[in-house]
């Protein structure tokens, strides 16, 4: 989960580094070997983590 989190902080400075999302107006990022996904939004001043998921599951 440090992983995880750690990489989430890391938005922070490079907020469009995960690929785009199914939904419009987001974005996805992974944490290659762990099978979680984050979904988020860019704000004009913060990010919003959406939910976070593992890869197996299916999508909403």
């Amino acid at each position: 989960m440090r992983k995880v989190y750690a990489a989430i902080q890391s938005l922070k400075e490079w907020p469009h580094r995960g690929r785009v999302g199914q939904e419009e107006g987001t974005r996805e990022l992974s944490f290659p070997p762990l099978p979680y996904i984050a979904v988020y939004r860019v704000a004009e001043q913060s990010i919003e983590v959406l939910r976070i998921y593992h890869g197996a599951q299916a999508r909403p």
